[in-house]
């Protein structure tokens, strides 16, 4: 009876029954990088670059240096992907994650929409009667 009231002291309720561990995921289902290491990059920040090699900054890169750099870039798409999703969390924790969060948020959103809505009603991209671009109704006057 001891025994059975001493093990039931010891479990835990929100302790999950199956111990699963993340790293050990197949790659297709796996949340991390390949190359993230725990114990070595500490806690995970999707902003961050975990592969091998540097990135240099863009505004390190000399202008006859561009053509080749894009040229050597690795396009697939799981890549592109990465370089935008990790652009997306730096803006993310920049400007809108911040405790404080700053106004020009709120104006880059402006303008965005301002932008779009202009582009939209412009007719820029239509032909025909798009946005402000009407038919000539009129021969003569």
């Amino acid at each position: 009876m001891a025994e059975v009231a001493k093990q039931a002291a010891e479990v835990d309720p929100l302790k999950p029954r199956i111990n699963i561990n993340l790293r050990r995921f197949p790659p297709p289902y796996n949340p991390y990088p390949v190359d993230y290491n725990a114990r070595v990059h500490g806690p995970y920040d999707p902003a961050r670059y975990y592969g091998k090699a540097k990135i240099q900054s863009a505004w390190d890169i000399k202008l006859g240096e561009i053509p080749s750099k894009l040229l050597a870039f690795d396009r697939n798409p799981r890549n592109v992907f990465g370089v935008f999703s990790r652009c997306i969390s730096r803006y993310t924790a920049r400007h809108y994650r911040a405790q404080k969060m700053p106004i020009n948020f709120f104006m880059q959103l402006m303008f965005f929409t301002m932008t779009v809505n202009y582009i939209a009603t412009s007719g820029f991209f239509s032909t025909g009667n798009g946005g402000k671009r009407v038919q000539r109704r009129y021969r003569f006057h």
